[in-house]
């Protein structure tokens, strides 16, 4: 005589129970998507242009628009054109990246993104790091760092990767 047809309440029960985690999968994976497009649609033109005036010898003249007033305070413009002129001295041009993390934080008024990309470069591999925090409707910054293995011999010579003064 066949199965008996499962009541109402206990099929309910069954599809909210498989439908509920699925809908919460794919929302996260949609949210960390929409995530994943406005960073590589917000800080990645930005990087590209920073790294572009590294490698055509303009980054200083990126210092006074592009940087934060905080930036601005712990960083003289003669320390910025020095880390530009260092990145370009030992790695070279930028050729690709990948992003690699991101950090988006909102505090009242306040908003900060945190990157990381895996970089490939003229003279090799790196890793680009830089945090940006929006000032009006631009994304400005407060950081940025490169690791590379061409910076290796720096820290063992005991001089700055940024400017190349020795370390103290």
């Amino acid at each position: 005589a066949g199965p008996k047809p499962m009541p109402k309440a206990r099929t309910l029960l069954l599809t909210g129970c498989v439908g509920l985690p699925a809908v919460l999968v794919a929302s996260c994976a949609g949210m960390l998507y929409l995530g994943y497009r406005n960073v590589s649609d917000e800080a990645s033109p930005k990087i590209d242009a920073l790294f572009a005036a590294i490698g055509d010898g303009t980054f200083a003249e990126t210092y006074a628009t592009e940087t934060t007033p905080d930036f601005r305070e712990s960083t003289t413009e003669d320390e910025y054109a020095a880390l530009g002129a260092r990145i370009q001295g030992r790695v070279g041009r930028l050729l690709s990246k990948s992003l690699q993390s991101f950090k988006s934080k909102r505090f009242n008024l306040e908003a900060t993104l945190e990157v990381a990309y895996a970089a490939e470069f003229e003279r090799g591999p790196g890793t680009i790091w830089v945090n940006f925090r929006r000032e009006g409707q631009e994304w400005k910054l407060l950081d940025l760092r490169v690791t590379s293995p061409r910076f290796e011999g720096d820290r063992l010579a005991g001089a700055c990767p940024a400017c190349g003064e020795p370390l103290r």
